[in-house]
């Protein structure tokens, strides 16, 4: 009788080999269309083709449609970064039950 487990290993194996070989940059290099961008962006196609009119969005135009590099896209989200800061104990806000406002810690 054959173990049930050698072919699951047998997959393992498959799909370890596929990813080894796969390129690190495979999907990271690609260009999205509008529709794509903003799925991947959590906006819509409009607010895209607003930020790039006035070039505010990293995008190529060729013959009228919009391309976005995904690179791009990832650079461009990420320098709006903001770093944390370290809050003191004292100036946490505990915000009241009723959720009408918020009171200083001490």
């Amino acid at each position: 009788m054959n173990n049930p487990f050698d072919a699951i290993w047998q997959k393992l194996v498959t799909i370890e080999d596929f990813f080894r070989h796969m390129p690190n940059n495979a999907d990271t290099s690609e260009y999205l269309l509008i529709d794509a961008a903003a799925v991947f962006l959590s906006s819509t196609p409009n607010a895209l083709r607003v930020m790039a009119s006035k070039k505010q969005i990293p995008h190529c135009k060729k013959q009228g449609k919009l391309y976005f590099k995904k690179t791009d896209l990832i650079e461009w989200f990420e320098s709006g970064r903001v770093e944390v800061e370290q809050i003191n104990g004292n100036d946490l806000l505990l915000i009241n039950k009723n959720n009408k406002g918020a009171k200083k810690y001490d």
